[in-house]
This record gives C-alpha cells, sequence and structure tokens, in this order.
C-alpha cells in the first residue's frame, strides 16, 4: 500500500499564483477609480481580506486533510477544508490512467493523475513529481497484470 500526501511546494506555488492575482486585481481596481467612485479602497480592502482569508485558512486546510492511499485493490483519496470528503475507486473498476506533469514540476508540485474508470474519474493532485510517476507505474503496471 503506498500513501502520499500533497507536495508543499504546491501550496507555495498557489500562495504565489494567488498573490500574483492579488496584485493585478488591486492595479485594475485603482485604475478604475473614475468608475468605482470613492469605494475603491474598500473594494480593494475586501479582496485583500478574501485572499489572506484563503491564504491562510483554506489552503492550509486542504493540504492537512488531503492524503492519497492506493493499494493493490482499492485508490481512496481523502481531502476536504471545512467538510472532509473521500473518493474511492475499486482498482478492478481503473481502465487508463493520464499522469500530467507541468514544466517546472520539481519546483510547483503541480503534478496530476487522472485515474479514469467506466462512468467515473478521480483526479490525484498536487503529487510531487517521484510520487507521480511511483503511483502511475504501479497503477499501470495492476492494469497490465489483468487477464483479458
Amino acid at each position: 500500500m503506498y500513501k502520499y500526501k500533497p507536495a508543499k511546494r504546491a501550496a507555495a506555488s498557489i500562495y504565489i499564483l494567488l498573490t500574483f492575482v492579488l496584485v493585478a486585481v488591486t492595479a485594475a481596481i485603482f485604475l478604475l477609480i473614475p468608475l468605482i467612485g470613492e469605494y475603491d479602497i474598500y473594494v480593494a480592502a475586501a479582496y485583500w481580506i478574501v485572499h489572506a482569508f484563503f491564504s491562510c485558512v483554506m489552503i492550509p486546510m486542504y493540504f492537512r486533510h488531503s492524503m492519497i492511499s492506493i493499494s493493490h485493490d482499492e485508490i481512496v483519496q481523502y481531502s476536504g477544508m471545512f467538510t472532509l470528503t473521500s473518493e474511492f475507486m475499486p482498482m478492478d473498476s481503473v481502465k487508463s490512467v493520464t499522469t500530467v506533469i507541468t514544466p517546472l514540476s520539481r519546483f510547483t508540485g503541480l503534478n496530476f493523475i487522472i485515474i479514469n474508470a467506466l462512468g467515473s474519474k478521480i483526479l490525484l493532485a498536487f503529487m510531487r513529481k517521484d510520487d507521480c510517476l511511483e503511483a502511475t507505474r504501479y497503477i499501470n503496471d495492476i492494469i497490465r497484470s489483468r487477464k483479458v
């Protein structure tokens, strides 16, 4: 049985991406001063508060609760922020596996595995590159070993 936690670098990449979006939206708000009027500071402050909430509460909560478990019999993904969810797929149902490895994935941690079954799909997100390749290889070996 293999157990994987999300890559910490993925959280940092999301923080950086959200910060770039924050700066761009703040600049857009201040450029639109004539359209918004006197409330531009309040809109920008509200957006900064939402960003702080996501950065300090939601993202750490998601990464703390997320875990992927892959065994010979099943694939289970636990995740969630406020409510904890689990996705379960029997290994017998798996038909194909798609691995998405992004550029600079060793630095960003933005790697994904898409597991396809008849009528269902599981996305295993934010895995380290080595874990992603190992899990894909393990699942592919199980699919190949089935009798037709």
